[in-house]
């Protein structure tokens, strides 16, 4: 179970393992789904940190919480996440958009091919994630060198 808050606009993701994801608002509360954006060329990619070079991106944006972001896959407002800083992030900073992103549909990798899910606290993950594994594909090919 994971429930992320965007507390500047009071938006609630939630999810369970199993039984989808859901953006509670105000006013409603509904399934969400990713976007069906294929290739790089056409995306709009979230980024953590600042990209060293154009990556072929149609857009990026830099919008802070790692968890918001991945909600923000999971939901289709953007078409991937990428981050760019050798720091990487602590497990407690995108579990909860780890799981959005699982049971929406969309695909999160670390950069090096650890295991995402960890209970050690020192542990840091740098991620990539994308509305599908072949945007997720093309958004690795079009980042090699970086």
């Amino acid at each position: 179970m994971a429930l992320v808050v965007n507390c500047a606009n009071g938006e609630r993701f939630s999810a369970i393992r199993g039984q989808g994801a859901y953006l509670q608002t105000p006013d409603q509360r509904e399934i969400i789904t990713p976007a069906l954006t294929k290739r790089v060329a056409d995306s709009v990619v979230a980024v953590s940190g600042l990209p060293s070079h154009d990556f072929g991106w149609k857009q990026f944006r830099a919008l802070g919480s790692a968890a918001l972001t991945l909600c923000d896959v999971a939901a289709g407002r953007v078409d991937a996440y990428y981050d760019v800083l050798t720091s990487g992030h602590a497990p407690w900073d995108y579990l909860g958009g780890l799981l959005m992103c699982t049971e929406a549909g969309a695909v999160v990798v670390d950069y090096e091919n650890r295991g995402l899910v960890t209970t050690d606290i020192e542990a840091r993950r740098t991620l990539r994630a994308a509305a599908t594994a072949d945007l997720l594909a093309d958004l690795t090919r079009s980042s090699v060198g970086d």
